[in-house]
């Protein structure tokens, strides 16, 4: 704050209330600095007459009338016209005999003048940089008794000397250095403004804003006759007054409405309302301001926070999904772990959305997005799993002779598709969707980043030469899944990639038991059950979608207050970190598998743009132990800590290069590490002092993941990947923003 802003700056209370739709809220008290100016502006009587008085004036103009007539004529009741022929008299436009007086007459003839010349204030926001949309009129101004100041915060007093109510406010900090002098416009301007909001009629005419504006005002100046400005803008005068202050208002989010209004909002400090552009102006300052910032977590934490027993809601709602699969498809899903798996998180993102959807009044519309996404990628992850199961199950694969050309490919698969008995209705699906490369498919089950096209004519291919093979049943049932699969794979596409894409939730519902029942057409040894019912957990916690929906927002927080600000400017990243950090809020096994992901998130996205083909020829063959100790004396040198490079298999980083959409962690690291090692302006040496145990961090999070990417939460092995990985995150983003990488 500048200096000007001292321990003698005073506190101005104008009673800001938060609309009236609102019940249950928390609430942090803001203290905004701003510049009070006096102004003379011409305001309307409160003695302007209304419609009825206007027209009995006028009548009684013509001579005297009695009550009587006057109803008959305008269709009165005749107490109402006694009224305001007494109200007349006490504005003494009648006398006594209801004869009209000289005040009366002016008005009739329009000659009088409806506004009078009142003082208040008008404010200067130094946070928007605006003139507020407010007029404070002297009767109603409040300046308030302030106690204790000090890092960044004031006391002051909303309640009486027998009833004190002390509250402490956070200073908003603002450039105050810039004084600006607001003219006549700028203050009919607020004046108008704040009749609008307030909804005063007679400040100005309803039906036009009454307010010249610069424009037509200079338009009077330069002509040549040199016309006198409008009496408006000539009666306004700036009292000399001029004074920095502070405006106390709060922000507040809603407690009792989790799924539609639990965001953060700011009163209006001047009357009901909220302020959009003072919120906007405030969220930018929270990460420069200690006090904004934990002002904004505690709120946050006081709406999202979960208790024990909400966190144990959560894990019944998932075992209520378990439940559900169960019913439907038999115990024996637990055979197919990854399977099982992939349905629960199907499963539960169905019902999150589905319930989020049911209450949604608009306001969800972000958090609907987010989830609907992950139904989505979760239903993909769902078929290339079963998929998985089929083509180990039945390994009989040969290559078909495919080529080295995808569009060959494509029309070799295609036909080994239409002779088992698939149907492609439009008579090019088929084409577009096997657009393969030959070793994708070959190696489709042997690779943890699943390419659903691959995989399907990975298990053509065997199907070919086993007569056995469960295509044939899937094709008797469903002989047009090709095109099933080719728009759940263009929709995965959109939903893993940043965009403004709302999907129609009742067009994608279906696709959960689609694939359950792809699963038992595929997996021997399940059932398939198309009953739908409630689960006990479901019957006994009505609420339980509400908690899904407050642990993931806790998630949300914690991002925000665990990682660098960047991290938001990447969609899927964005929605790894939550998912590591929901992992982290129940404390269930996939930890090794969600940390895994965050960076294979991040190194995809800095690949995208610093991949280098050419470095392909520098990768070292790490089964060689001559190379893995010159690649670990190159690490060094860079100033990483690692005792061991991690291992990996040269042709799988060189295939990483080729296509680094489908690489995994390790493969994906080295990808980005050679490449970078070739960039002049690499980025190595300035990761490793802000991130010096980066590389051993990987071979960790590598290690932990395994097969499955499951581990006991409260694992040892996992405690130095804990320990380390949301330093090394940040490190990243921050690196990656500062190269225009987020």
């Amino acid at each position: 704050m500048e200096k000007l802003f001292n321990n003698r700056t005073g506190v101005i209370y104008q009673n800001p209330i938060l609309p009236r739709n609102y019940k249950r809220i928390r609430s942090r008290w803001l203290l905004i600095p701003m510049c009070e100016y006096k102004v003379s502006v011409p305001y309307p009587k409160d003695n302007d007459l209304n419609l009825f008085q206007m027209t009995i004036l006028k009548m009684l103009v013509s001579g005297s009338k009695d009550d009587e007539y006057l109803a008959n004529a305008l269709c009165l009741n005749t107490e109402l016209v006694a009224f305001i022929v007494d109200e007349l008299e006490k504005y003494q436009l009648i006398d006594d005999r209801r004869r009209v007086t000289n005040a009366g007459l002016q008005i009739v003839r329009g000659e009088s003048n409806s506004y009078e010349i009142r003082t208040g204030y008008i404010y200067y926001n130094y946070v928007t940089k605006t003139f507020m949309d407010a007029f404070v009129p002297d009767e109603k101004h409040q300046e308030i008794e302030t106690g204790s100041r000090k890092e960044g915060t004031i006391s002051f007093d909303l309640g009486t000397v027998a009833n004190r109510k002390w509250r402490k406010g956070i200073v908003v900090d603002a450039d105050t250095s810039m004084t600006i002098e607001p003219s006549a416009y700028d203050v009919l301007a607020s004046c108008k403004k704040h009749n609008k909001r307030t909804r005063n009629l007679g400040f100005v005419e309803e039906e036009s804003d009454g307010v010249t504006t610069m424009a037509e005002a200079e338009e009077h100046k330069n002509q040549s006759d040199k016309r006198d400005l409008p009496w408006e803008i000539q009666s306004v005068k700036l009292l000399g007054t001029q004074k920095d202050v502070y405006v106390a208002t709060y922000m507040f989010m809603a407690a009792d409405d989790v799924l539609n209004r639990s965001k953060l909002q700011v009163c209006y400090p001047f009357g009901e309302g909220i302020s959009a552009s003072l919120m906007e102006s405030i969220m930018r300052k929270v990460s420069k301001n200690n006090s904004l910032k934990d002002a904004v977590k505690g709120l946050k934490e006081e709406v999202f926070g979960m208790s024990d027993d909400d966190l144990e809601a959560v894990k019944k709602g998932h075992a209520a999904s378990e439940e559900k699969i169960v019913n439907v498809l038999s115990e024996r899903i637990n055979d197919y772990p990854a399977v099982r798996d992939a349905l629960l998180s199907v499963e539960s993102s169905y019902l999150l959305v589905k319930e989020l959807l049911e209450v949604n009044k608009g306001s969800n519309r972000e958090i609907i997005k987010k989830n609907l996404d992950d139904y989505i990628v979760y239903n993909y992850n769902l078929l290339a799993s079963i998929l998985v199961y089929t083509a180990k199950a039945y390994d009989y694969y040969t290559d078909a002779e495919l080529t080295s050309h995808v569009a060959q490919n494509a029309v070799i698969i295609s036909e080994i598709a239409k002779k088992i008995g698939f149907v492609d209705p439009t008579g090019n699906t088929f084409e577009r969707f096997f657009n393969v490369k030959a070793r994708a498919v070959s190696e489709a089950a042997n690779t943890s980043q699943h390419q659903l096209n691959a995989l399907f004519a990975h298990n053509i291919i065997t199907a070919e030469h086993f007569a056995e093979h469960p295509f044939y049943k899937l094709t008797k049932a469903v002989p047009k899944i090709i095109s099933y699969l080719s728009i759940l794979r263009n929709l995965r596409n959109d939903s893993v990639h940043p965009n403004d894409i709302y999907r129609d939730f009742e067009w994608v519902s279906s696709y959960r038991k689609k694939n359950m029942y792809i699963a038992y057409l595929l997996l021997d040894g399940l059932l398939f059950n198309n009953d739908e019912r409630e689960s006990e957990g479901d019957i006994q916690d009505p609420k339980s979608k509400e908690k899904l929906v407050k642990a993931t927002r806790e998630a949300e927080l914690s991002c925000e207050n665990t990682y660098s600000l960047y991290f938001q400017r990447n969609t899927y990243i964005a929605n790894q970190l939550r998912n590591l950090q929901f992992e982290i809020l129940l404390k269930e096994n996939e930890y090794p598998k969600r940390s895994s992901e965050v960076f294979e998130a991040i190194f995809k996205q800095v690949l995208s743009q610093r991949l280098l083909p050419d470095a392909m020829i520098n990768v070292l063959d790490s089964s060689k132990p001559e190379k893995r100790d010159e690649l670990l004396a190159e690490m060094r040198a860079f100033g990483f800590e690692i005792e061991e490079t991690p291992f990996y298999y040269k042709d799988k980083v060189l295939k990483t290069f080729r296509d680094y959409t489908n690489g995994t962690l390790l493969t994906l690291f080295y990808a980005w590490y050679y490449s970078e090692t070739k960039r002049k302006d690499n980025v190595l040496h300035k990761l490793a002092p802000r991130s010096p145990g980066f590389i051993k961090l990987m071979s960790e999070i590598h290690n932990n993941r395994g097969h499955d990417g499951k581990m006991d939460f409260n694992d040892k092995r996992l405690d130095y990947t804990k320990k380390n990985i949301d330093q090394s995150i940040n490190s990243m983003l921050d690196l990656m923003f500062e190269n225009g990488l987020l």
